[in-house]
């Protein structure tokens, strides 16, 4: 039997996220694979459209024997499970007009093994994964080493380069009276363990 790395970075911002990582954890391990590594806890300013509620997001490295498409199905349906509602999401988007929604929880699929995947249903590396410093820090924590089958760069180097764009545009718009506050930290509030 073929075995297959799939990195996976699950977020949410409605709800008890951190009680919604667990159960996700659990739901991966038992209909995914094994789960052999997770990152801690991350927290972050929504991404593409306002909102109030931070989101949280954890990186998972899962050991499959699943096919990618079969792997988007099973987290598709933890979603589900953890209570993301696509109607609500739809609500909220029609209402406020931006493209992204508050969500309970979303798992995307960031790198499987170092294939590149584009089909109508799925495409890997997920695209924007390079520029997202809330995607890119969590997944360095755990696959700091990994290089982007596309970029043909390690994760941490990427995660390196997006927080110092994101350092020099929080800079930048604390010199034109902007907010003063860094727009991602750790959950745990603990850098030192992170080496990038």
């Amino acid at each position: 039997m073929t075995t297959h790395r799939a990195i996976l970075l699950a977020g949410g911002n409605r709800g008890d996220v951190a009680a919604a990582m667990t159960f996700v954890e659990g739901l991966l391990s038992e209909r995914a694979g094994r789960v052999t590594a997770a990152s801690r806890l991350y927290e972050s300013e929504p991404w593409g459209f306002e909102c109030r509620n931070r989101f949280l997001n954890r990186a998972f490295v899962v050991e499959t024997a699943l096919g990618a498409e079969q792997l988007l199905d099973v987290t598709q349906q933890i979603e589900r499970e953890a209570g993301r509602n696509g109607m609500a999401e739809a609500l909220e988007r029609a209402c406020t007009g931006e493209r992204y929604a508050s969500r309970t929880m979303d798992i995307d699929m960031i790198l499987y093994d170092g294939e590149i995947i584009d089909t109508p249903r799925l495409t890997v590396p997920h695209p924007l994964f390079h520029v997202r410093p809330f995607a890119l820090r969590p997944v360095c924590e755990v696959a700091g080493d990994v290089i982007h089958p596309v970029l043909g760069r390690t994760v941490r180097e990427l995660c390196r380069e997006a927080c110092e764009a994101e350092e020099a545009e929080r800079r930048r718009a604390e010199a034109c009276g902007g907010d003063n506050e860094k727009p991602l930290r750790l959950w745990d509030d603990d850098l030192d363990d992170l080496s990038i």
